[in-house]
C-alpha cells in the first residue's frame, strides 16, 4: 500500500516577495507519519518544486490544501493530477471549508473533513483492500456535507507519531537564520492544536484547543537531537504556546538541560513575569506577539479582547527579562483609517526600545473567518490568490473613500516601519 501525498509551498510568497525556504508542512508530516505507522509507503512532493508531468502513475494521490490561496495551485495543475492516478483524495483546511466546491473542482473521489490522522490510513487501507469499512470524516460525492464537526479532531494529541521529517530532505527541515539575531540551525514543532479565541479575523478551523503532554514534546525534541545534531534551536510554531502556564512551566522544566535556544508565538494577555523568566532560562531569546493593531478601536472590532496596557505590559516586561519581541500587526482591517494608523505609530514610538522587529499584514477576509461571513459573498467576485495576508490591497470594505484612506493610512504606517525596523533599523520586517 503507497500514497504520494503533494503539498503546496511557494517561498515566492513570504516576506513580500522574497524568497526563502519556508517551515515544513508539519500538519501533513504527521499524515505521513500516521500512514507509516498503518504499514503505508508514503512519498512526499511539494507541487512548486517538481514537474508534475513528470510524476509517475500512482494508485492514490493525496492532496493537502491548507489555504485558499494554494487551492488555485492544484486546480490550474487538476486535470494532470488525475491522469496521473486511480484515485484522488483532497484534505485540509481549505477542503473543511469548502467540501462540495473542493471536491467538485479538483475531480476528487474522497475529501477527508477535519483532522486525518486517523481518517487516512482507514481510508487507504479500504481502497486497497475493497472493503465497506465506514470512516466518519470522509466524504464523496454522493455524501457531501457543508458542516464541520468537532467530533472530527483528535483529542488525545500524544497517541500521535512524531512528524515523518526523514521524507524530506536534511537542509529542508535543519534550518538557517530562522531564530532572529542567532546565527544556529533550527527546527520547527508544535506542542497545540485549536484555538479558544474568536477573533473576527482568523480562520482557524479548529477551535477546541488541546495540547500535548510536556513529557511527549520532550520526547519528540530528544528524537530531533539524535537524528539531527546540528540543531541548536527550536521554533514553536504553535499559535500560542503561552495558553497553559502550567503546561509552559512543564515544557519549560523539560527543555532547559538541552540547553537549546527557542522562539514561540503568544497572546499578550498570557504574559507573566514569573513565566517570562522560566522562559529565558530555558532558553527563549525571542517572543512573537500578535499586537494586530495600535488602536483600541481596532482590536476592539477585531474581537482580540486585549488591551493597549496589556501590550505594553508585554512588551516592556518580556524586553525587561532579555527576551527579544517580534510584534505582528494587521492593516487594511473594516475601520482602519488614518485615524488607526496614527494611533498605531503613536503606540510603537513609545515602546519603540522594547520592540525588535515587525511584521505588518494586509487584511483579508480570510474564509471561514468570521469577519469573511460577515462581509457577504465576497467569494463571488474574487479571485482564490486575493485571499492571502501577503502584498494584498483589495477593496474588501466600505465606500471608496474609505478604501483610498486606508490605502494612504497603510502606506504612512508601512513608511514609518521600513524606517524604523527595515533593513538599516534594529530589526527586519519578516
Amino acid at each position: 500500500m503507497k500514497i504520494l501525498l503533494i503539498y503546496c509551498d511557494d517561498s515566492s510568497i513570504a516576506r513580500f516577495g522574497e524568497k526563502r525556504k519556508e517551515f515544513p508542512p508539519i500538519g501533513l508530516l504527521y499524515l505521513a507519519a500516521s500512514c507509516e505507522a498503518n504499514n503505508i509507503e508514503v512519498e512526499l512532493v511539494n507541487i512548486y518544486s517538481q514537474d508534475i508531468s513528470k510524476l509517475e502513475h500512482h494508485h492514490i494521490i493525496g492532496l493537502s490544501i491548507n489555504s485558499s490561496y494554494n487551492y488555485t495551485s492544484f486546480y490550474n495543475h487538476i486535470q494532470m493530477l488525475r491522469e496521473k492516478c486511480d484515485i484522488l483524495v483532497v484534505g485540509g483546511q481549505h477542503a473543511t471549508i469548502f467540501p462540495q466546491q473542493t471536491l467538485t473542482e479538483l475531480l476528487a473521489d474522497y475529501l477527508i473533513i477535519g483532522e486525518g490522522e486517523y481518517a487516512l490510513p482507514q481510508l487507504i487501507h479500504k481502497i486497497y483492500n475493497n472493503d465497506a469499512v465506514f470512516v466518519s470524516n470522509i466524504i464523496t460525492k454522493d455524501n457531501i456535507s457543508n458542516v464541520y464537526s468537532e467530533n472530527y479532531r483528535i483529542d488525545d494529541l500524544d497517541v500521535l507519531p512524531i512528524p515523518a521529517r526523514h521524507l524530506m530532505k536534511k537542509e529542508d527541515i535543519l534550518l538557517d537564520k530562522r531564530i532572529y539575531g542567532e546565527d544556529i540551525k533550527s527546527i520547527s514543532l508544535i506542542t497545540s492544536r485549536g484555538c479558544p479565541h474568536n477573533c473576527e479575523f482568523c480562520a482557524n478551523v479548529y477551535k477546541g484547543f488541546r495540547h500535548r503532554s510536556a513529557e511527549n514534546v520532550e520526547l519528540e525534541i530528544a528524537q530531533l537531537i539524535l537524528d539531527y545534531p546540528e540543531m541548536k534551536g527550536l521554533v514553536f510554531l504553535d499559535e500560542n504556546l503561552l495558553f497553559s502556564e502550567e503546561h509552559m512551566t512543564q515544557i519549560c522544566d523539560r527543555i532547559s538541560k538541552y540547553k537549546l535556544k527557542w522562539t514561540c508565538n503568544a497572546r499578550v494577555d498570557c504574559f507573566n513575569y514569573t513565566l517570562i523568566n522560566k522562559m529565558r532560562d530555558s532558553g527563549c531569546v525571542e517572543v512573537k506577539y500578535g499586537l494586530e493593531s495600535g488602536s483600541q478601536r481596532i482590536l476592539d472590532r477585531m474581537n482580540k479582547k486585549i488591551t493597549l496596557s496589556q501590550i505594553s505590559e508585554a512588551l516592556i516586561g518580556t524586553h525587561k527579562v532579555g527576551i527579544r519581541t517580534k510584534c505582528f500587526l494587521l492593516f487594511g482591517f473594516p475601520g482602519d483609517n488614518l485615524e488607526s494608523a496614527k494611533e498605531t505609530i503613536d503606540f510603537l514610538s513609545l515602546h519603540e526600545k522594547y520592540i525588535s522587529r515587525i511584521n505588518l499584514f494586509n487584511f483579508s477576509p480570510l474564509p471561514n473567518s468570521p469577519i469573511f461571513k460577515k462581509l457577504g459573498n465576497v467569494m463571488d467576485n474574487r479571485n482564490l490568490n486575493n485571499f492571502r495576508l501577503y502584498n494584498q490591497q483589495v477593496h474588501w470594505w466600505g465606500t471608496q473613500s474609505d478604501y483610498e484612506e486606508m490605502l494612504t493610512a497603510y502606506e504612512i504606517l508601512t513608511k514609518f516601519i521600513n524606517e524604523r525596523y527595515g533593513e538599516n533599523g534594529k530589526g527586519s520586517c519578516n
